[in-house]
């Protein structure tokens, strides 16, 4: 089902529907996937991120190493 964007200008209840069902399934999915990013992030908090010194911090010049 397509909504036209135009029409939520003046139904304020629909929109506000549409954000709570939109929050809850965000929440859902942190809630999902909570253990994964757990692992992600204490895998890559284990990393030493080295770069080129004495230049900018970009992807192109620093990389991970473990």
């Amino acid at each position: 089902m397509l909504i036209d964007p135009h029409s939520l200008s003046t139904d304020l209840g629909r929109l506000e529907e549409i954000e709570k069902v939109s929050l809850r399934m965000v929440i859902q999915a942190i809630y999902d996937y909570r253990t994964s990013a757990e692992e992600i992030f204490r895998e890559e908090s284990t990393s030493t991120l080295q770069c080129t010194k004495n230049e900018p911090l970009t992807t192109s010049n620093c990389s991970y190493e473990t």
